[in-house]
């Protein structure tokens, strides 16, 4: 074993299949071939029901005993509890965290470890590819957040300080969804937070053609437990606070970032109806009400006039009101469209120069609904699929309903991504014989505006 690592790499390990393991090698190999050579990997198999997982571990453990630490749970505890349990035996200084179908470049040890060494830095963050585009972490308003800007509550593709997470107890939420909100915290707490410029890990999202996908389908138990986790976090403050832990000044801030967080997500619950809405809004805003919110850094948030109204309605109980609900919609679907109808005109003057204007948007959630918007708007004809069957026959703007890809197919020619994280899957769904325009997903995230719509 390496007896003095500077970089610890946990890697919780759980139920991979059909692929024959490829993935998980691949995430071993590049931790394995790193250029920086005082690291060490562990994996937390989180009693992984496939067998082939705990073939392929102890073979890496055999092969690499200097430096391949594995860990076998008797009981599933979850992505969180797994991270945890790597970070209760590391050895590094510093810690990085890779999910078992990611990989990284093999400098993105000794890039983030030189970044922090020189800049004496808790915190390294870089860019990353996700589904093979490239994102930059998400940028918060400068005017808002101060030097603090760059906030993004996944914990892989960055480098954190291993005594920063042990000596406050920021130990990642033990529970099925929103484990890693809790990251909000080394963000809040760490002295120095420096940046590397390069995209260092290839995230996999979880997006599948069968559309069953954690991530991807939207149902009520994984937006509800998002109240699970904002309980946890208010527990966390309160301890925190008790221990002495956090100044006035990174208490507001650690406010400020998770009110942020609540608010944006807030307006996802928009897409389930006001029936949907209203059963999970209950929960949420209860919790939401309970965090102090108060001076510059909310009056600074609170500028942007749909949040601010989200927030007077929350706390006066109007959330409620069907009337509130359509309001907020109707605001919030005029911003998408404000934001997105000089792009829309752009390409529909180009779909016309071509003769290519049998449109069908390809996304039933928020942005699909700021294209329809747009379109209606437009008065230009389209169809909309999806690849998630629970929402077929959702009615968008425009009273458009969401329909099966098989279902409406040949009557298209130009499809519309409304998310770039999807566009190879869409690809690799529809052949080569479509015209395919994809809209940025970071468009709110530091990405300037008039780049996000991309001519594929």
């Amino acid at each position: 074993m390496n007896n003095s690592p500077e970089i610890s790499i946990i890697i919780p390990v759980w139920h991979h299949n059909g692929d024959n393991g490829e993935k998980l090698r691949k995430s071993f190999d590049c931790c394995i071939n790193q250029t920086m050579n005082n690291i060490e990997i562990i994996a937390v198999n989180d009693n992984s029901p496939n067998p082939l997982d705990t073939q392929i571990m102890k073979q890496y453990e055999m092969e690499y005993p200097q430096n391949f630490r594995c860990i076998y749970l008797s009981e599933n505890i979850r992505q969180g509890g797994a991270r945890n349990k790597g970070i209760s035996i590391a050895k590094g200084n510093y810690l990085m965290f890779l999910d078992d179908d990611d990989t990284m470049e093999l400098t993105a040890c000794q890039q983030l470890y030189e970044a922090a060494i020189s800049e004496n830095a808790d915190l390294v963050y870089c860019d990353y590819w996700i589904n093979g585009t490239y994102a930059q972490r998400t940028v918060l308003p400068e005017h808002v957040f101060g030097d603090r800007v760059c906030f993004w509550m996944a914990p892989w593709a960055l480098l954190v300080s291993t005594e920063l997470v042990r000596n406050n107890g920021l130990y990642f939420y033990e529970i099925p969804y929103y484990e890693d909100n809790q990251t909000i915290f080394w963000y809040v707490l760490a002295k120095k937070i420096t940046t590397v410029k390069n995209a260092l890990v290839h995230y996999s999202h979880g997006f599948y053609l069968d559309g069953n996908s954690v991530s991807t389908t939207q149902n009520f138990v994984i937006f509800s437990s998002y109240a699970v986790m904002a309980n946890l976090f208010l527990e966390q403050l309160d301890s925190m606070r008790r221990q002495g832990c956090l100044n006035d000044d990174n208490e507001n801030l650690s406010n400020l970032l998770f009110k942020n967080a609540c608010l944006y997500f807030a307006l996802n619950l928009l897409s389930f109806g006001f029936k949907g809405y209203k059963q999970i809004a209950e929960d949420f805003y209860s919790l939401y009400s309970r965090i102090p919110f108060s001076g510059v850094f909310a009056k600074r948030l609170l500028s942007y006039e749909c949040l601010q109204y989200l927030d007077e309605i929350i706390h006066s109980g109007e959330y409620k009101s069907e009337e509130a609900y359509q309001k907020l919609k109707k605001w919030f679907l005029a911003q998408g469209i404000w934001r997105y109808l000089p792009r829309v005109k752009e390409m529909y003057k180009y779909l016309q120069d071509i003769h290519k204007e049998r449109i069908c948007v390809w996304g039933g959630g928020l942005n699909g609904a700021f294209i329809s918007s747009c379109l209606s708007e437009l008065q230009i004809s389209f169809v909309i699929t999806d690849i998630n069957k629970n929402i077929h026959g959702r009615i968008m703007p425009g009273n458009v309903s969401v329909q099966p890809w098989e279902r409406i197919a040949a009557s298209v020619d130009t499809i519309i991504v409304c998310n770039d994280l999807y566009l190879e899957a869409v690809r690799k769904t529809v052949g080569t014989q479509y015209v395919i325009f994809a809209f940025r997903s970071y468009i709110d995230s530091g990405v300037n505006t008039e780049e996000f719509l991309t001519f594929i």
